[in-house]
């Protein structure tokens, strides 16, 4: 699979919140490295895979046919890549990165062990830098009520 790089002018010139949506106190650019945008092009294969997938009309919610699809591919690429036998049954398929992360601390730590969710905003900063707050609880329901009542981490 080849990766296209772009060089820093083309990443400027795409108007990107990362390349040109950020300045310092003094109103200079910098680049927000904390900004979840790609800095080189999609492998052909991916975008080729994309461009069928929207030529097929798939740009709601996945069908349940193509679960078990994904869990194979991602099992056969564990295996090329890292030489790691994944059983594609014990894949699961997330909507983000967030619930996958909730996910797996909720099957890896004990039951009634304290854990850590950190604040998932994007700006990690609050305004007032002088009083670091923690999140609220509100926005990790499953972690609050899970840590008021000392039920199980584990997830079944």
């Amino acid at each position: 699979m080849s990766v296209q790089l772009f060089s820093d002018s083309h990443l400027y010139r795409t108007g990107s919140l990362k390349w040109t949506g950020i300045t310092t106190a003094s109103g200079e650019p910098t680049i927000g490295a904390w900004v979840a945008e790609m800095d080189f092009a999609t492998a052909p294969e991916v975008a080729d895979a994309m461009k069928g997938a929207i030529d097929d009309g798939l740009l709601g919610y996945q069908p349940t046919w193509l679960e078990p699809r994904i869990a194979g591919a991602t099992a056969e690429f564990q295996k090329r890549r890292f030489g790691w036998d994944v059983d594609a049954s014990q894949v699961r398929l997330v909507a983000s990165v967030l619930p996958a992360l909730e996910a797996t601390i909720d099957h890896l730590v004990r039951p009634g062990a304290p854990d850590h969710r950190a604040d998932p905003r994007l700006h990690a900063f609050p305004d007032d830098s002088r009083q670091v707050r923690p999140p609220s609880s509100s926005r990790f329901p499953r972690c609050a009520a899970r840590a008021r009542s000392g039920a199980a981490g584990r997830s079944t």
